[in-house]
């Protein structure tokens, strides 16, 4: 039997990182939504660096280079981390995976990509063209992988003991990517992304 453990869902947006616990959402008009759960034990608390935010500022046109993949480290982008407390899954050392799932609110990636998150500035609004924002894990030796693959599956899972959850720490690496072959236009920058985390 699978046990989830809902920690938090959040925001990436205007550039920044913004990481925010999960809140009931409402609808206003008639939907029908049917939700079963199976909540065992207790949950996280979670703990977003800088309050959740972190500032990408601006970068030249030179910055985005046709060479640079989602899948390529490029430095000039920012790290955030992500703290649980306070999980109540015991003491003990059975393993159990940590899941992390970074989606677009708007519910699509950039277009003909599965690993970066879309502007959703329009040009007539300012917006910058043809770029937009990728997220990496970072693990303890400084190496990074972008937590989607391009086959479209998360990659921003952790094994770890029961007791290793409490108090541990994620870090994640945030920056701009080039989308397409035009080249990037200079505007702004909002992606807004949310965030699930969970244990099993």
């Amino acid at each position: 039997m699978n046990k989830l453990y809902p920690i938090i869902r959040g925001w990436i947006n205007t550039a920044f990182v913004i990481l925010l616990p999960a809140a009931g959402q409402s609808y206003a008009g008639g939907l029908n939504v049917e939700m079963s759960a199976n909540i065992l034990n207790g949950t996280c608390l979670t703990q977003i660096s800088n309050g959740g935010s972190v500032g990408l500022g601006t970068v030249g046109k030179d910055y985005f280079r046709d060479e640079t993949t989602p899948d390529t480290y490029q430095g000039g982008g920012k790290t955030f981390t992500v703290t649980l407390h306070d999980c109540g899954a015991g003491a003990d050392s059975s393993a159990i995976r940590l899941n992390m799932t970074f989606t677009p609110r708007s519910g699509q990636f950039a277009s003909g990509t599965t690993q970066v998150f879309p502007n959703e500035i329009a040009a007539m609004d300012d917006g910058a063209q043809n770029v937009g924002i990728v997220i990496d894990k970072v693990d303890a030796g400084g190496s990074t992988l972008n937590v989607w693959s391009a086959r479209g599956q998360t990659q921003a899972t952790y094994t770890l003991t029961s007791a290793e959850l409490e108090d541990s720490i994620y870090t994640f690496y945030t920056r701009y990517q080039k989308v397409g072959l035009d080249a990037v236009t200079p505007g702004r920058v909002t992606s807004n992304i949310i965030v699930d985390v969970y244990y099993e």
